[in-house]
């Protein structure tokens, strides 16, 4: 199963060095796992990837065993009889991590998205405290509005910041590891589409060959 590809660009901004640092981590630990795989080394779409200088698009397009509505309804029967049980036991592990991954994702970026509303309605208001200053007679009241409205301002960037921390930390991980889980769910129904046409094919063979032999008795018989 090959794991997500890191992003190209993560929450600490782009052009940033801490960007630049995490992504280049993350692609090296990305390809350290796939590289130590024996399968995933020799598979010629990889040795594409990987020597590929401006891009890279697949060779060879594999169809998905079932799409659409049909995959739908072929997910709502009970899997397959199964001669690997751990894979088998694994897709409602998954599922659920998946599930789990996303929705802790969606309410870290909310965290975010109102931590950074804050930080800046903080930063506006403290250059509107320290803007009374100059309409302020008294010079030691005046002083304590621009320091106050330093203060306040000072007070928003650090929660930015923390935003910008919290998606950077929390947000990437929990959005990677659920494409991370996605793939690993859809890879686990293919095997269990895979598995259920190959003992219908089973079935179809048994069948015509039972037919076959029952046209070459009957034929001996006459």
């Amino acid at each position: 199963m090959v794991p997500a590809v890191p992003p190209s660009l993560t929450s600490a901004g782009a052009g940033t060095d801490e960007d630049e640092t995490r992504v280049k981590a993350l692609m090296q630990r990305w390809f350290n796992y796939v590289c130590s795989n024996e399968v995933l080394m020799m598979d010629d779409e990889m040795v594409l990837f990987v020597e590929s200088d401006f891009g890279y698009s697949p060779m060879v397009k594999r169809k998905q065993p079932a799409t659409g509505v049909r995959r739908k309804v072929l997910k709502q029967f009970a899997p397959p009889p199964d001669d690997t049980p751990e894979l088998a036991e694994a897709r409602p592990i998954v599922k659920l991590f998946y599930l789990g991954s996303m929705d802790a994702g969606h309410k870290v970026d909310r965290l975010v998205k109102s931590r950074r509303g804050l930080g800046l309605s903080e930063s506006d208001f403290g250059v509107k405290i320290g803007a009374m200053s100059v309409q302020e007679p008294h010079q030691g009241l005046a002083n304590a509005y621009r320091k106050l409205g330093k203060i306040v301002q000072t007070v928003g960037d650090c929660h930015a910041a923390q935003a910008t921390a919290e998606a950077t930390t929390l947000g990437d991980s929990f959005q990677y590891h659920s494409q991370d889980a996605f793939i690993v769910k859809e890879t686990l129904t293919n095997r269990q589409l895979l598995i259920r046409e190959f003992l219908q094919a089973q079935d179809n063979t048994r069948s015509k060959t039972n037919a076959a032999d029952r046209l070459k008795t009957s034929s001996s018989e006459h």
